[in-house]
């Protein structure tokens, strides 16, 4: 059962957008979609990690990093011995919203949060947070500081529920850009994608002064 599921989130992975990233974020990505979509259960445990490179299309360094990053995200439980690793988001909660960028770029957000770090967020109308700059408003209300961001991009078809949200054509290619914020001590807090269908001015990420 957890074979053919991760088997499926790696194939839905392959036409989301996600091919150009890092293979191990590929795949810690695919699960963690997988989970929360409820397709993958809370408390089922993982086969150990030799089994899953010898099933997966995925070495064991890689599996080994893909299952860090998702115990960093706060979405797998690892515990020493075989059958020992969990899958776990009962600490997790994810809030989708509508976002423009310099009113040029409309696209959809997906953000990853540890609930107990932000209590009474899904309180708040997602219409609310459009727009909204999501470090500012997770240090202003909740005290949560971001003080590194590691940012990725990819370029390839869009999720169905993107397409849907925006009115725009199924299967469009477009812009995936994953964001992962770090607290104090670079502790992971706060994991989140954004796709942007094609089309306005060029974006601009950022700028460096030397």
């Amino acid at each position: 059962m957890v074979f053919s599921a991760l088997a499926t989130v790696l194939e839905d992975g392959a036409h989301s957008g996600m091919q150009r990233l890092p293979k191990y974020l590929q795949l810690s990505d695919a699960i963690a979609r997988a989970i929360l979509q409820g397709r993958l259960k809370t408390g089922e445990k993982l086969p150990p990690e030799s089994e899953l490179a010898r099933v997966l299309p995925a070495s064991l360094g890689t599996i080994q990093r893909a299952l860090n990053n998702l115990a960093e995200r706060g979405l797998l439980v690892r515990r020493p011995g075989p059958w020992s690793d969990f899958l776990g988001t009962k600490d997790l909660i994810v809030v989708t919203r509508r976002i423009d960028v310099n009113h040029a770029h409309t696209g959809i957000s997906e953000l990853y949060l540890p609930e107990a770090r932000v209590p009474g967020l899904l309180k708040v109308r997602p219409k609310d947070l459009e727009n909204v700059n999501i470090r500012a408003f997770l240090a202003d209300r909740f005290g949560i500081a971001t003080e590194r961001v590691r940012e990725m991009a990819a370029c390839g078809p869009l999720p169905e529920t993107v397409t849907a949200a925006l009115g725009l054509t199924p299967g469009m290619a477009g812009l995936a850009y994953h964001m992962e914020g770090f607290a104090h001590r670079d502790r992971p807090i706060s994991y989140q994608t954004a796709w942007f269908p094609p089309g306005g001015p060029r974006l601009v990420l950022g700028e460096k002064h030397e």
